[in-house]
């Protein structure tokens, strides 16, 4: 007999995963009850942050770089690994020399208490006023569409003309 195999979304772990998260928001991370920082370090941001500028210099080579770029990380929890992504990726954009395509960050999580303290976080506001920086409450199990709290706009499939990057560094932990 062959056994059936079940998506980890359909287990019940995971529902009490998002309970947890959706229950505590930002204060399941300053409690120090979930570890962070193995995954949410400068140096791991440094890592991605060199890997997007790469893609974007590679769109540049391919005569593709006139649309912005959507990355959305999913689960962003504390904000801290987007935190470093996003001071790391500036950082490169505006001392390379290089001329990138335009970016925009999604920081994501199905928590809204989390998107409610990011929108407030003083880290985060310079980047939010550069326009570098938006945040959505997304279901990766059920939502279909992306509303950007910031922009107020809808993402929709088929709707960006470049190709969506993610990011799902704590979300698959």
């Amino acid at each position: 007999m062959t056994p059936h195999i079940y998506r980890f979304s359909e287990a019940p772990i995971w529902d009490l995963q998002r309970s947890y998260y959706q229950e505590q928001g930002i204060h399941a991370w300053q409690s120090e009850e979930v570890p962070q920082y193995i995954t949410n370090n400068p140096i791991i941001a440094v890592a991605y942050a060199e890997m997007i500028i790469g893609f974007l210099q590679d769109r540049i080579r391919l005569g593709d770089a006139t649309e912005p770029f959507t990355i959305l990380e999913l689960g962003a929890g504390s904000g801290r690994l987007a935190f470093h992504i996003l001071k790391e990726l500036c950082e490169l954009r505006d001392y390379s020399g290089l001329s990138l395509p335009p970016f925009r960050y999604v920081m994501s999580d199905l928590a809204v208490k989390n998107i409610a303290y990011w929108q407030q976080h003083s880290s985060l506001l310079p980047f939010v006023q550069q326009g570098v920086l938006d945040f959505a409450t997304f279901d990766a199990v059920r939502d279909t569409e992306i509303h950007l709290t910031q922009a107020d706009i809808r993402i929709q499939p088929g709707d960006l003309q470049q190709p969506l990057m993610v990011i799902a560094n704590y979300f698959f932990d």
